[in-house]
């Protein structure tokens, strides 16, 4: 990783501080007195860096079995895949990750008797750069692209998402993507307790965060509440959902998954325990419910 996707992950509680995020770190906090709107510009910029994961062998072999679907959001050329036949399932891969790290979720989809359509989010994996520039990423961007394939293959039984993949496809479902079923697997209820969490670890000011706040929500064109996931079900039709969280990830809070269940109309809970923020996507009896879940067919979306 560069200095700047070094800087993001750490702030997100995924990768340890190095020496030059400690300097950074450290020149950051003099710049928030000293230059408060050049230094909400750069706390913009870590925001929307995600970690790019790298596909490994095993991953790009497995990438390499789908049938590859040809897609572009604006400019961008997006590496989207598709496996199997049958109802479909969407699935979205979180932030910095990639759709084949879901590889135990598209195999039990498959063998569920459903199709997977899944995609890497500009910025991510095989996909080319995000609106926005190079290295950069977007919730919105990866709401259009699940709307636009629910459209042009939907309707979809089902959205799987994991992490930030949670929110981005929450997003999509305000915006009229129409699902019967939605699996969320440690989702973040709402980015603005992260972004909190991104604060204190960088050490930014209130008045750099406020200023932060407001040019994102420019540039993005809608106020981050709407990425809240609890509050969805009072401004858009839900699916029943399932949620899946560990008590033991540290990337994304346990208590949120609770929350998404608790505020989703005829949703389930099923907390584990051990396997941490990616260890979900792989446990058995987790990858069963869900299997189990998504094959019971909903006429309509719940609202």
């Amino acid at each position: 990783m560069n200095v700047i996707q070094l800087l993001a992950a750490e702030a997100a509680g995924t990768a340890r501080a190095d020496w030059r995020v400690r300097i950074v770190r450290a020149a950051l906090r003099a710049a928030c007195s000293l230059a408060p709107e050049r230094t909400s510009r750069l706390v913009e910029r870590l925001w929307f860096t995600p970690p790019r994961a790298r596909i490994s062998p095993e991953i790009a072999a497995f990438l390499d079995t789908a049938e590859p679907l040809s897609l572009t959001h604006g400019d961008t050329r997006v590496a989207a895949y598709a496996w199997g036949d049958g109802p479909l399932a969407l699935v979205m891969h979180g932030w910095g990750s990639n759709a084949g790290r879901l590889r135990s979720v598209i195999e039990a989809l498959t063998g569920a008797g459903l199709r997977v359509i899944a995609f890497d989010a500009p910025g991510h994996g095989r996909s080319g750069d995000s609106e926005w520039g190079p290295r950069q990423a977007n919730f919105r961007e990866m709401a259009a692209i699940l709307v636009a394939l629910g459209r042009e293959h939907g309707p979809a039984r089902a959205i799987v998402a994991h992490s930030g993949g949670c929110t981005a496809s929450a997003l999509a479902l305000r915006r009229g993507l129409v699902a019967e079923r939605a699996v969320w697997f440690a989702p973040m209820a709402n980015p603005t307790v992260y972004a909190a969490r991104f604060q204190r670890a960088l050490a930014l000011s209130d008045e750099v965060m406020l200023r932060f706040q407001a040019r994102s929500t420019r540039r993005l064109g809608f106020p981050w509440s709407d990425l809240d996931m609890v509050a969805l079900p009072r401004h858009a039709r839900t699916p029943p959902a399932l949620v899946v969280h560990d008590r033991d990830d540290i990337e994304t809070f346990s208590s949120d998954g609770t929350a998404v269940a608790a505020s989703w109309p005829h949703s389930r809970l099923i907390k584990t325990q051990g396997l941490g923020h990616r260890g979900v996507l792989r446990d058995a009896k987790s990858l069963d419910a869900m299997s189990d879940f998504v094959a019971q067919p909903v006429l309509r979306a719940v609202g």
